[in-house]
C-alpha cells in the first residue's frame, strides 16, 4: 500500500473517550505461554484492574512444567485456559486462541495480543478500544517502553521502505511525555506486544502463518493485512511495558561473536531466522514481483563491522549469501551482500498461497 516504503508525517486520533458501541465490544485478549509462571501470573493481574469490562482472557499454555496451568486455574478461574503440547511456539498458540476466540465472537469483537513479559496501565485496553473504533479497518498497535525508564520510547513503531528494506525504529529515545494525548504513528509492521485486532479482519486475512513463520511470526499478519487495505497504527495513548530481562527470544544484545552465527541464523526463537526472514518478505511482496528485490534484503542483507576486540554488530535482517561488497563503516569495514540472481526463484517456485495456510 502507499503507506509502506516512506516515513508517514506525525498524526493525531480524535479521541473522545470510548463510544457506547465500543463499550458494547468483546475483547479477547490471547496471551500464549511457556513456563515463566511468575510473569504470567503479572500479566493477569494487569488484566484484572482493566476499566474495560467485556473481557474475556485466554491463555494458552504450550506444555508448560513450573505450574502454570494450576496457577491460573486457582488464582484466575473466569480464564480460559488452553493447553498445547509444547510443539505450537508462538504463532501455533496464538492461532490456537484466536480460533477459540472465533467460536463465540461476533463482527464487532477484536482480538488483542499480548505476551506474557509485559505490564499494562488499567485503562489500556479502554484506550486502545476507542482508538479502534475511531479508525475502522485498523490494526492498533502499542508503543513500548522499558520498566526501568517507563517516560522513554524503545518503540514506537517502525517504518520499512520496501525498495531498499531500510528499518526505522520510530521515536526510539525520546520522551514520551512529549507527545500529545491521541498521537499515533502509521507503521509498516506491528508485533504481537500489544495489537489489537477486529475479527472481521481475521475472518478477512486470516491466521498468523504457523506453518512457515511459528516463532517471531507477529509481523507478518499485519503485513498481510496491510496489503488488503488495513492501516497500522501505533497509538502513544497505549503504552506496553517491556520487561526485557525476560524476553524469551535469543537477539538480546546489540553485538554478536561470530560463534553466535549459527543461533542467530537458525535458531527458531531469533528474529534473524533465515527462513522467517524469507517468508516474511515473500508475504510482503506477493502481487509486486520487482519489488521482491528490495524486500529481498530482508534475507540477504548483512551488516557486519570488524569492530574492536571481535565483536560484530549485527542487524536483524540478515543472512550470509551473496556475493560482497566493501563499503566503509563506523569503527572498521562494512560488508554488505548484493541480490543474488537465483533469488528470483522464489517468485517462480510453486508456493501454497499465505492466505490458503492461513485461513481461520
Amino acid at each position: 500500500m502507499g503507506l509502506l516504503g516512506r516515513h508517514i508525517p506525525k498524526k493525531k486520533i480524535a479521541m473522545a473517550g470510548v463510544s457506547q458501541s465500543a463499550d458494547a465490544s468483546n475483547v479477547y485478549v490471547v496471551v500464549p505461554v511457556h513456563n515463566r509462571i511468575r510473569y504470567t501470573e503479572s500479566i493477569l493481574a494487569c488484566l484484572a484492574i482493566q476499566t474495560y469490562e467485556n473481557l474475556k482472557m485466554i491463555i494458552v499454555d504450550d506444555g508448560s512444567t513450573d505450574g502454570t496451568r494450576e496457577m491460573v486455574r486457582e488464582k484466575y478461574p473466569d480464564t480460559i485456559l488452553l493447553q498445547g503440547d509444547g510443539n505450537l511456539w508462538w504463532s501455533g498458540a496464538t492461532n490456537e486462541g484466536i480460533k477459540h476466540a472465533l467460536t463465540h465472537a461476533t463482527d464487532t469483537d477484536f482480538i488483542l495480543l499480548l505476551n506474557n513479559d509485559l505490564e499494562v496501565g488499567s485503562t489500556f485496553i479502554e484506550k486502545i478500544v476507542g482508538v479502534a473504533h475511531n479508525n475502522p479497518r485498523s490494526l492498533v498497535g502499542s508503543v513500548v517502553v522499558n520498566i526501568v525508564t517507563p517516560d522513554i520510547i524503545i518503540n514506537g513503531g517502525v517504518s520499512i521502505n520496501w525498495w531498499t528494506a531500510h528499518r526505522q525504529i520510530l521515536n526510539r529515545g525520546q520522551a514520551l511525555s512529549q507527545f500529545p494525548e491521541g498521537h499515533y504513528e502509521e507503521a509498516s509492521h506491528l508485533t504481537g506486544r500489544g495489537t489489537l485486532i477486529p475479527v472481521t479482519g481475521i475472518q478477512e486475512f486470516g491466521l498468523y502463518d504457523a506453518v512457515h513463520i511459528p516463532h517471531c511470526g507477529d509481523t507478518e499478519l499485519p503485513v498481510r493485512a496491510s496489503r488488503m487495505g488495513y492501516r497500522l497504527l501505533v497509538s502513544y495513548d497505549c503504552v506496553i511495558t517491556n520487561k526485557s530481562e525476560a524476553t524469551a527470544a535469543v537477539n538480546v544484545t546489540s553485538s554478536y561473536r561470530l560463534k553466535d552465527a549459527r543461533t542467530y541464523f537458525f535458531d527458531l526463537r531469533s528474529y534473524g531466522h533465515i527462513k522467517t526472514r524469507f517468508y516474511f518478505a515473500r508475504s510482503a511482496n506477493r502481487g509486486k514481483p520487482l519489488r521482491f528485490i528490495g524486500k529481498a534484503r530482508f534475507v540477504v542483507k548483512i551488516h557486519i563491522v570488524l569492530a574492536m576486540r571481535n565483536r560484530i554488530p549485527i542487524g536483524h535482517e540478515i543472512i550470509t549469501v551473496g556475493p560482497l561488497l566493501l563499503k566503509p563503516g563506523t569503527g572498521g569495514i562494512q560488508f554488505r551482500t548484493v541480490l543474488c540472481p537465483f533469488l528470483f526463484l522464489g517468485i517462480l517456485l510453486p508456493r501454497l498461497a499465505a492466505e490458503e495456510i492461513c485461513t481461520p
